[in-house]
């Protein structure tokens, strides 16, 4: 069985985050995976759902006395049985918490059903559980009736030159792509008996994953779909990782037939692919790319009625575009602010834009020299 030793893993973590541009290769390959966290709680969890996601069940992870020394173990063993089954035993310096299996023997339903993040932990686990699962589709809604009202793609393609016809059928729902000789999708369908929810999943995957190689298809294309389709992008269902086996079961249908893509096409290769480089940055066209820019900043600070100065300071080469804002909003505010406009801009003016911030300058020269007085 494997032995993790908690303490050494973080360390052996950090100092990679630190020194280790790239090739960062762990003791054992889920700990890649793994996102800690300050709380230790989070932390355990996030490394015990890492585990599971690369279908390691039997292992065991040590934690020193000092560790645990100002954690509340039965609240920690409590929420940490929400998902696994594992045995503890105390030693001379430390615990060992023996893991065996997961908790649910289906282990779709065990990453979707037993997040331990969810608030309302409480006595009444049927009651807390369906209201949870409720309140987690309710997130995706918005955007499922957006791409509904927007359907284009329920229809049956036909075969065409220099393009492979896949044709793939799951529950009464089929799924086709049109693929070129590099892997690439260049076209998807989907056509049965869907309801208004997968209606709109299906078409939103028709939309997001167009031109994409499969093996992005593979890597990052269902986290693609489910961020997109998010209500709001300071939402997400919970605080772990976020890998298809944890998305909500509305997802199902779609994961059952990319999987079914991607198996007969995936090329096995490393995953290379940056959509950046696929698509044209006609840096010439600078100050017409600026005045869109501040076109749909304005109005979606307006939109959103945020009182706070932007001012486009640099755009490269590379579709970066840097941005000053305002003292305003908080820098807590600030980050999140700069997350929204990026999803705006991208979407609006070009899907490679990158946004950045930098410290907002006055540029009126006379104020500057009275405050520059001032300070003296």
């Amino acid at each position: 069985m494997k032995v993790i030793q908690y303490d050494e893993t973080l360390q052996e973590y950090n100092s990679a985050l630190l020194n280790t541009l790239r090739g960062f290769t762990p003791k054992y390959e889920f700990i890649a995976i793994w996102v800690p966290d300050a709380d230790l709680l989070r932390s355990v969890i996030s490394l015990v759902e890492a585990a599971f996601s690369e279908d390691e069940f039997q292992f065991t992870l040590y934690f020193s006395k000092e560790t645990m020394l100002p954690i509340n173990r039965k609240e920690f063993d409590l929420r940490l049985a929400d998902i696994a089954i594992f045995t503890s035993e105390e030693t001379v310096t430390g615990v060992n918490y023996h893991f065996s299996d997961m908790k649910s023997k289906d282990r779709k339903l065990s990453f979707q059903k037993n997040q331990i993040f969810n608030p309302n932990h409480n006595d009444n686990k049927a009651a807390t559980q369906e209201q949870s699962e409720l309140n987690d589709d309710e997130i995706y809604l918005s955007k499922i009736n957006y791409f509904c009202a927007h359907a284009k793609h329920n229809i049956m393609l036909e075969e065409v030159d220099f393009l492979t016809l896949m044709t793939l059928s799951e529950d009464k729902i089929t799924l086709q792509v049109q693929v070129d000789q590099e892997n690439v999708i260049r076209h998807l369908a989907y056509h049965g008996e869907l309801s208004l929810i997968q209606k709109g999943i299906f078409e939103a995957a028709c939309q997001l994953l167009v031109n994409l190689p499969i093996d992005d298809i593979r890597d990052n294309g269902l986290a693609l779909i489910e961020y997109h389709l998010r209500r709001n992008s300071k939402q997400r269902k919970m605080a772990g990782i976020q890998v298809h086996f944890n998305f909500s079961e509305i997802f199902s249908p779609l994961t059952k037939l990319l999987s079914g893509v991607v198996k007969k096409l995936e090329s096995k290769k490393v995953n290379f692919f940056d959509i950046r480089n696929e698509l044209i940055w006609d840096i010439s066209q600078r100050d017409d790319i600026k005045k869109q820019l501040n076109e749909h900043i304005n109005q979606y600070l307006s939109d959103e009625n945020k009182s706070v100065g932007i001012e486009i300071d640099n755009i490269d080469e590379k579709a970066r575009v840097t941005i000053m804002i305002g003292d305003e909003i908080s820098a807590n505010e600030k980050g999140q602010l700069l997350m929204d406009l990026e999803i705006i801009v991208r979407k609006e003016v070009h899907p490679a834009i990158q946004l950045y911030s930098t410290l907002y300058v006055d540029r009126n020269t006379k104020r500057k020299g009275h405050q520059w007085a001032i300070n003296l």
